[in-house]
């Protein structure tokens, strides 16, 4: 009886074991054909990841069209010049009178204005066109979506997205953040600001650690100058 019993055994151990070795032969090709995916993958996110940090190289000191931060305070104000120029069209079919654009964002003729530390630039300002107050909530909405249009082709989706205020809740002369992107040292940022007469949608590039340092100077002065004439009282 314990003949027959082994009879029988072996040849479903020896299927057993050769059909074992058969799945392992299959898990051991599927584990190579994911770990070359895997590779692959791993490849193309490092090539990206190079191009990236190939645009930040190249993109971080540009403020806008040849205009670079660090440029003297005179060869800005003439490359400012030659952008409004450049970025000049008609704006209706019966006018020759023409606006300057970024894509279709509108900004005034008049609205570029660099701010420098030691002559060197480290922030640009775009005023926008002015917009009426009874205007605010059908213009203002385009004006942003066209700027941000432009500023989204080239560098993605904002790190900061906020909800355009009411009118009302803005106050004169502040600045409400709309959008802003971190490009390497550089920022840009994308706000509504209200002049008196009108609100407007500015963009404002600048180099954050600069404007750091120039704004803690600032407050340092105040101090130092709160300091010294304490004493009159």
């Amino acid at each position: 009886m314990s003949k027959i019993y082994i009879f029988i055994f072996f040849p479903i151990f020896v299927f057993s074991c050769t059909n074992k070795t058969k799945i392992t032969e299959a898990q051991k090709q599927e584990k190579i054909i994911a770990d070359s995916i895997a590779d692959v993958n791993s490849k193309k996110a490092q090539i990206a990841q190079q191009k990236r940090d190939s645009i930040l190289d190249i993109e971080q000191m540009k403020a806008i069209g040849d205009i670079e931060f660090l440029m003297s305070e005179i060869e800005t104000k003439e490359k400012i010049k030659e952008f409004i120029k450049s970025s000049q069209r008609t704006k209706y079919s019966s006018s020759d009178l023409k606006y300057p654009f970024i894509g279709n964002y509108e900004f005034s003729e008049f609205g570029m204005e660099g701010f420098y530390n030691n002559d060197r630039l480290y922030m640009l300002k775009i005023t926008g066109s002015g917009v009426g107050w009874e205007k605010y909530e059908n213009k203002i909405p385009k004006e942003l979506a066209y700027i941000k249009q432009v500023v989204e082709l080239k560098y993605g989706e904002p790190k900061i997205t906020k909800e355009i205020p009411q009118r009302y809740l803005i106050n004169e002369d502040e600045n409400y953040l709309m959008y802003s992107w971190q490009v390497g040292v550089k920022s840009i940022n994308i706000v509504i600001h209200d002049s008196g007469q009108f609100y407007r949608v500015n963009v404002i590039i600048y180099l954050p650690s600069v404007a750091k340092m120039i704004n803690e100077q600032s407050q340092q002065m105040q101090k130092n100058m709160s300091e010294s004439d304490k004493d009159v009282f």
